[in-house]
């Protein structure tokens, strides 16, 4: 089915590299292509959000952990006298914000930056991303030239500012929406509003939604809606939404507390990394046969979805069957895993990946008689009950109402009236200003080419390989005598060398932008692009293949491997890596859909060539049982492999299951007596729980160690 605005907002994302805020009404499908987009993007691309639940709903990383930014409030000004307590200017974020290397690299690699739940991120926090960026990428271009997707709803959730905050903070925004913050004024942003809703079918309701969404107080509407205000018989599948977390627990613990049958409570384990702020629900879930639950993710097989409401009719003890109305049978739920990710960069591709740091395990369920406006975002129900208690802050209403299906289903505690429908002036004007422009389709062809110019210009740039080769420099002073001086002769030959290629770029990269400008009033000007950027490949490739790449493999072929001398020897393979990775990028370049180089490829990488050789299975564990029976500790192994020493002891586990060491060659036996008791004793307890009761710190390596051990008693 057609969706003309969200065709246009995809292709902006996925072919351009212009800014966006992606935006709609409640049900228009915003989730669904922020999943599409990262899964179909060949951008580096990295998902932030601003609160943890929000972030591992999204699949990515919390705006703070990624871009590591203090807690308090910024101003984006240097030198500004505030109390440091509570604000950090862009002075002290400069001398006081400390990233690592690696993610500095990552950053620098970064395309598209997607920031979702865009409505609770505050302009200070937007202009904290833009000087980060632009600090580390050395760009002074909004957020450093990196494409950004905006998502969210500015009439649904609105950032929290402090009064004492505000005092200070409006002496630079006029309020704190994130499109007030400085570098989303000067991105040149489009907007583009989501306006099919999938939730709800009836066009009447859609319209009374949309209507209380942009603060439009139509009587008619309002009576519609409070006839609505009438008692429910049916409390089957029917779920109260209220306003306080104190009052959704009470209506639960009650509800709960009614049912005569036997409670039983499912703890979730919990794995790695992964903060009790972002748990996606409660680590402790009591449930009883009889309870009423809804379902908090969606089933890949599509028994269920996030926001089903059915009835509990039978626990086991690592299952639940949940019976659904319209359902003919009961679905049967185990627990289900939600993984906490961190983004890190491939140092061989330069691709920006996403690893699993941490799990969190629990039953995708929670008690459903209430719920919370706030906590009901994102979800849909048949059939519910609003209960605001005359409490109602701006677009409240809207996302109470938005989550019912049907004006048929909703049910209302108390009726409403004008004045509880309250949107900010400030929401209604930016999208009142924001309009998507009649020409869009031309603008995004013309976009389409200026990116395609734009990547076409950064293929043949060197700074990578300057930077490569300045930082060899720099930690040549760590390096041994015998190394040294070789290496600080060929390091001034390859800036010299590089100095010459870029004089060769820089008159290239001005043949391309006259024929660029030609291409309106040319039909021949996109050929002559192709052929020029063909016969500029063969050239570089082979300037940089011999002036860079051959010295320097010829050089790392002759250190001798010695301690100490990990480090450089890294530098030096990190130069050879971007070298070649600037020769493949220049082999697979494209332009206006064509491949520009079609000739046969002269320089390939020995490890190219062939696809790699994988390692025997089990290969990895064999090494390091070969390294403990020669009487090597693990820190040793961990060192000499270049290996976490979590990996390491990750091994000695598997070892232990596959019964090729015994439990207490590595751990005394008077430590090990003291944990397989308690083990024996609480069989159902997750790891988690064992190390937060067993009354002694033992860690999660020693923990699994002992469990395959008695996994294979």
């Amino acid at each position: 089915m057609q969706n003309r605005e969200r065709d246009i907002a995809k292709a902006f994302i996925l072919e351009t590299d212009k800014n966006m805020f992606l935006t709609g009404k409640a049900g228009t499908g915003k989730t669904t292509l922020l999943h599409e987009i990262i899964k179909t993007t060949n951008k580096n691309c990295i998902v932030v959000a601003p609160t943890g639940v929000a972030a591992i709903n999204a699949g990515g990383m919390t705006i703070h952990s990624t871009f590591q930014l203090p807690l308090t409030a910024f101003i984006p000004a240097a030198f500004a006298d505030v109390d440091p307590t509570y604000f950090t200017d862009r002075n002290n974020l400069a001398s006081n914000h400390r990233v690592r290397k690696e993610k500095i690299q990552m950053l620098n690699e970064l395309d598209l930056l997607i920031i979702d739940e865009i409505s609770m991120v505050r302009a200070d926090l937007l202009d904290a991303i833009d000087f980060s960026l632009r600090r580390y990428r050395r760009n002074s271009n909004p957020f450093g030239d990196v494409q950004v997707l905006a998502i969210g709803d500015l009439f649904q959730l609105s950032p929290v500012v402090k009064n004492h905050e505000w005092r200070v903070m409006q002496q630079y925004y006029p309020n704190m929406f994130f499109f007030n913050a400085q570098a989303w004024q000067k991105a040149n942003p489009l907007k583009i509003e989501l306006n099919k809703v999938y939730r709800q079918e009836d066009k009447h309701f859609i319209q009374i939604l949309n209507n209380i969404r942009t603060g439009n107080k139509v009587p008619d509407e309002i009576d519609t809606l409070n006839a609505q205000c009438k008692p429910t018989h049916d409390s089957k599948g029917i779920i109260t939404l209220t306003t306080h977390n104190r009052k959704a627990d009470q209506i639960n613990r009650n509800a709960l507390n009614a049912l005569t049958t036997k409670p039983k409570t499912f703890k979730a384990e919990v794995n790695g990394k992964f903060h009790e702020s972002a748990y996606p629900t409660l680590s402790e879930i009591q449930f009883k046969e009889g309870a009423q639950v809804m379902f908090i993710r969606n089933d890949p097989e599509k028994m269920y979805f996030n926001g089903k409401i059915g009835i509990i009719t039978e626990i086991k003890k690592n299952s639940i069957s949940v019976k659904c109305e319209g359902d003919d049978t009961a679905i049967k739920v185990d627990p289900v895993e939600w993984k906490n990710t961190k983004y890190s960069l491939d140092k061989n591709t330069r691709e920006i990946k996403k690893d699993d740091i941490g799990s969190f395990t629990q039953m995708p369920l929670k008690l459903a008689w209430a719920v919370t406006v706030h906590k009901s975002q994102g979800l849909t129900f048949d059939k519910m009950i609003v209960d605001l208690e005359d409490t109602f802050a701006a677009g409240q209403l809207y996302v109470a109402l938005s989550r019912c299906r049907s004006l048929e289903g909703l049910h209302l505690s108390s009726k409403i009236s004008q004045h509880n429908i309250i949107v900010d002036s400030n929401i209604v004007q930016f999208y009142r200003d924001a309009l998507l422009p009649e020409n869009i389709e031309a603008i995004l062809e013309e976009a389409k080419k200026q990116y395609e110019d734009k990547v076409l210009l950064k293929a043949f740039n060197l700074s990578k390989l300057f930077n490569g080769t300045n930082f060899w420099e720099n930690v040549l002073s760590d390096t041994t005598d015998d190394i040294k001086a070789e290496a600080i002769l060929l390091t001034k030959e390859l800036t010299v060398k590089l100095k010459q290629i870029e004089e060769v770029v820089v008159k290239f990269h001005v043949q391309l932008k006259r024929l660029f400008m030609l291409q309106h009033s040319d039909a021949t000007a996109v050929n002559q692009i192709i052929e020029r950027s063909e016969k500029a490949i063969g050239y570089f490739t082979e300037v940089v293949h011999q002036n860079i790449i051959e010295p320097v493999q010829i050089h790392y072929k002759n250190i001798r491997i010695k301690k100490g001398q990990t480090k450089y020897k890294r530098v030096v393979t990190e130069l050879l890596n971007e070298s070649w990775l600037f020769i493949n990028r220049l082999y697979t370049l494209q332009y206006r859909k064509q491949a520009i180089f079609n000739s046969d490829k002269k320089y390939v990488r020995d490890e190219d060539k062939a696809p790699k050789v994988k390692k025997a299975v089990g290969e990895t564990y064999r090494i390091t049982l070969d390294m403990h029976q020669q009487g090597k500790s693990m820190k040793e192994i961990a060192t000499e492999r270049s290996m976490a020493v979590s990996t390491i002891e990750g091994h000695f586990g598997r070892l232990i299951k596959d019964k090729k060491i015994e439990l207490f060659e590595i751990l005394p036996e008077e430590r090990a007596n003291k944990i397989i008791p308690f083990l024996k004793a609480n069989p159902d307890m997750g790891s988690t729980d064992v190390i937060n009761n067993i009354g002694f710190t033992v860690s999660y390596s020693e923990l699994r160690w002992v469990i395959n051990h008695l996994a294979v008693q």
